[in-house]
């Protein structure tokens, strides 16, 4: 198959005119690549409903409706206060002496089909788990390498079980000997990237594998070989790109490439967790699968709890409510931020607090969450309360027992509705 001048794949099969036929797309006129850029629909296979991620029944993650109405709903502030071991600056210079680290924490349902849990919640829980997994295997067998399989479009009409058998099948003849795989539908691309890649614009129809996974004998030979460096990879030399190429492109059309070195994979995980889909026929969707060394009957891990913890101590962070009469403005993409410990006012602005109801369930029921969030707003304004007498800042008068007698009152009835 030739490469075009940037080093892609310029032989496309599909349907042009309503005819089964090779489109060598760099000899085409420019009128002619026009007129299939427009009608890409044409070019390739099922496209299904083009560029909104939807192909037959395999729906991209987050396209489906939301649980109920506290997904993605802010629930608590996780901080950590210790101040004697904030006395600290950073290699900018910044200084966190009298600072409180904070983050917000929200309410996922950690499903995959949820538009607004399925990036912050059910990926984070699935990279959580299949890094545990990886790690515990690196530490006793070696390192493993992040290797995505490309799928040719005559094998397009295959099932995704069937793709996913027959790119196992290749990856254990190429020397993978374990792994876990995500299968990957679709492929985006932005307008330029359409135009140089001769590709539709958006989400289109374009099944792979990502795959973490050990090669048995490893990939530095093939990762600091010069003739690969330079792409003229010499035919015969052993490496797995020498087997990748020759025996499994070139025999059976399926492009398998390795990417660059990873220490941890979290990250790798989190990223492919989020863009895969899904089968939208079934109840239950099991994104990832396991084979060879790594498959669940040759190996048991219980992935510790993930816990969530201070970048200047070290410390877990525990519940904290906010008390203090100043607006707080939290970084807007990891919803966390370092905040003075006292408000403009003198007072103390964040304190720990064990409400064990500060956190709604998540529950479908919407009557359940109701109750639930009254009384998270019913104890958090107790504490309000509370706090500010402790401080020395309201007097404890006839008015204000009665008001936390009223709180008390109030949140017993809402106990006993919930339970």
């Amino acid at each position: 198959m030739p490469l075009d001048k940037f080093g892609n794949f310029s032989m496309l099969y599909g349907i042009v005119d309503g005819k089964d036929e090779d489109v060598e797309t760099d000899k085409l006129p420019k009128e002619e690549l026009i007129r299939i850029r427009k009608a890409p629909e044409k070019l390739y296979l099922q496209v299904g409903e083009y560029g909104n991620g939807v192909y037959g029944n395999e729906v991209l993650l987050g396209h489906g409706d939301v649980t109920n109405e506290n997904c993605g709903k802010f629930v608590r502030y996780m901080g950590c206060d210790r101040l004697d071991l904030h006395v600290r600056i950073n290699l900018d210079g910044k200084s966190y002496e009298g600072k409180v680290y904070v983050r917000m924490g929200f309410n996922y349902c950690h499903k995959p089909s949820c538009p607004k849990c399925f990036k912050h919640g059910f990926a984070v829980q699935l990279a959580e788990r299949a890094n545990a997994r990886v790690q515990n295997y690196q530490n006793r067998k070696g390192s493993c390498e992040h290797i995505v399989i490309s799928v040719p479009i005559k094998d397009y009409k295959l099932t995704r079980d069937e793709l996913r058998k027959k790119a196992i099948e290749i990856l254990i003849s190429l020397g993978v000997i374990g792994g876990g795989i995500i299968f990957h539908g679709f492929r985006f691309a932005t307008v330029q990237e359409s135009i140089r890649r001769n590709v539709p614009d958006g989400w289109y129809w374009s099944p792979h594998f990502h795959v973490v996974g050990r090669i048995l004998g490893g990939y530095s030979k093939c990762r600091l070989c010069k003739y690969w460096m330079n792409r003229d990879c010499k035919k015969g030399c052993g490496g797995f790109n020498d087997r990748a190429y020759w025996e499994c492109y070139e025999k059976k059309g399926y492009y398998v490439k390795v990417l660059g070195a990873r220490k941890d994979f979290f990250g790798t995980f989190w990223y492919q967790a989020n863009h895969a889909s899904y089968d939208k026929t079934k109840k239950r969707h099991q994104i990832m699968y396991w084979f060879g060394d790594l498959a669940n009957r040759k190996m048991r891990v219980t992935p510790e709890k993930q816990r969530q913890l201070c970048p200047i101590c070290k410390h877990e962070l525990k519940p904290m409510l906010y008390v203090g009469c100043d607006s707080i403005v939290f970084n807007w993409l990891k919803h966390d931020g370092y905040f003075d410990y006292f408000d403009s006012a003198g007072r103390q602005a964040w304190v720990e607090t064990e409400d064990k109801w500060y956190r709604c369930s998540g529950s479908s029921e919407m009557g359940e969450n109701e109750v639930e969030v009254k009384l998270h707003e019913a104890i958090r304004m107790k504490d309000r309360v509370v706090v500010r007498v402790k401080e020395g800042h309201g007097d404890l008068d006839e008015y204000t027992k009665e008001e936390l007698e009223a709180y008390d009152a109030y949140i017993e009835d809402l106990k006993e509705d919930h339970s």
